[in-house]
């Protein structure tokens, strides 16, 4: 009896290990993805402190061996567009350049919109219910030592598409300045429809 539960018990611990020696060389497969759900090329993906890591290839695939059951921890911050303004709350209107970290940084975000509290004191253009924006963002990264600050104004009109559905265009002039370029400024536009279920805009 004695040396059947050994035989057993051998057999029980012979199994464990297998099963943790696989489960310790699995291997992390899938697909990088932006805030846009647009795959991420050639970025890299390190495992928090520690030192294993991988990058992705020109699908964002990426495959990842970890030492340990640490969590990936990488921030992306995607490339401005070249004409469209895009969500100010989320994203930056003249970052130049892809970049990501895995280190601390300082991201920040501020728009407001006026609704009427300065063109309405200017008779014939208060008839075109145009209304006024404006905000800034900056960025810091600690891993580059990148920082940039940008402003913009805007004018943006509210179009009526059905009972619900509203379309609002805007035009703004956005200027930037970074300690790793020049100063710059364009002219830049948005389309954004409005969200029914929360009754509101995206930024």
């Amino acid at each position: 009896m004695s040396n059947r539960f050994a035989r057993i018990l051998l057999l029980a611990l012979t199994i464990l290990i297998i099963q943790l020696q696989s489960l310790r060389a699995q291997t992390l497969s899938g697909v990088a993805y932006d805030q846009d759900n647009i795959p991420i090329p050639f970025v890299n993906i390190l495992v928090k402190n520690e030192g294993s890591g991988t990058s992705t290839d020109k699908d964002g695939q990426l495959f990842l061996i970890p030492n340990s059951g640490r969590l990936l921890d990488v921030k992306r911050f995607r490339q401005s567009d070249f004409l469209l303004f895009s969500n100010s709350l989320e994203s930056f209107q003249l970052l130049d350049t892809a970049m990501n970290t895995t280190q601390p940084y300082i991201e920040l975000h501020y728009v407001h919109h006026f609704n009427g509290a300065i063109m309405n004191f200017i008779p014939l253009v208060k008839q075109l219910r145009i209304r006024t924006v404006g905000g800034a963002g900056a960025l810091r990264v600690q891993e580059t030592n990148f920082q940039m600050a940008e402003i913009y104004l805007g004018l943006e009109r509210v179009f009526k598409l059905g009972k619900r559905r509203r379309l609002r265009i805007g035009i703004y002039g956005v200027a930037a300045d970074s300690n790793f370029a020049s100063p710059t400024a364009t002219y830049k536009v948005s389309f954004d429809i409005i969200d029914t279920w929360k009754r509101d805009w995206s930024f």
